[in-house]
């Protein structure tokens, strides 16, 4: 796996694992385990992904009609695995190693690393605080609200997880857009894989233009892909 992936998926878990040793009922649920338990190996969960934004730079690169791939196989050890692929016009350009179940959904690992980098790189802060800061705010606050959600023809119970992380830091209006950035999740136990939205977005501008966002969607899961 290329070394800067390696980097990216580490401190990504350095992020998340402080926050379940004590957590508040919205990381409760964010963080929920096992979500990936009761999908089948050999069964791919498909996820849109798109990010766009005001500017692009080298660390960030804009998607306009990309896929994600959670394709679930049996590891060497007997254990079940989950293996994250990224795509774009239809080819893969990343796949990541294999990574426990345990861990729920791997997407979330990836999707909240993504977030703080982008926003780090757009407004040259440091991304050690910036971690720090969400990794706080995802243990502390957060509303849930119970919504209706649609997975292709059919709708369902759901959950709407909020967090505005830097509504409240000292920082703020050193900040820019980013001040405002809201990290919604909407989360299902009847969604394979327990998430069907993952949404990182500034405060949209008058022509509804935003700085930043970046959504990951699930679609359908595939038997065999």
């Amino acid at each position: 796996m290329n070394k800067g992936i390696k980097l990216a998926l580490t401190a990504a878990a350095l992020l998340l694992l402080p926050i379940t040793a004590a957590a508040g009922p919205a990381s409760d649920r964010l963080f929920t385990e096992g979500v990936l338990r009761s999908v089948e190996p050999g069964t791919a969960l498909i996820y849109s992904h798109v990010r766009e934004g005001a500017e692009q730079t080298e660390a960030v690169r804009w998607i306009d009609d990309g896929e994600l791939h959670v394709a679930l196989q049996q590891g060497q050890d007997g254990s079940k695995e989950a293996v994250i692929s990224m795509l774009s016009d239809g080819r893969i350009h990343r796949e990541m190693s294999p990574l426990p179940v345990s861990i729920g959904n791997p997407i979330l690992l990836t999707f909240l690393e993504s977030s703080l980098r982008a926003m780090a790189s757009i407004t040259g802060g440091s991304p050690f605080y910036i971690r720090n800061r969400m990794k706080a705010a995802l243990r502390d606050s957060g509303t849930v609200t119970a919504v209706k959600a649609t997975i292709g023809d059919k709708t369902i119970d759901a959950e709407e997880i909020t967090f505005i992380p830097f509504q409240h830091d000292k920082n703020r209006d050193r900040m820019g857009e980013f001040a405002d950035l809201e990290l919604r999740f909407i989360v299902s136990d009847q969604a394979p894989g327990g998430f069907i939205l993952f949404s990182a977005q500034t405060r949209p501008h008058a022509d509804g233009g935003v700085a930043f966002r970046e959504e990951i969607t699930y679609r359908t899961a595939m038997l065999g892909k």
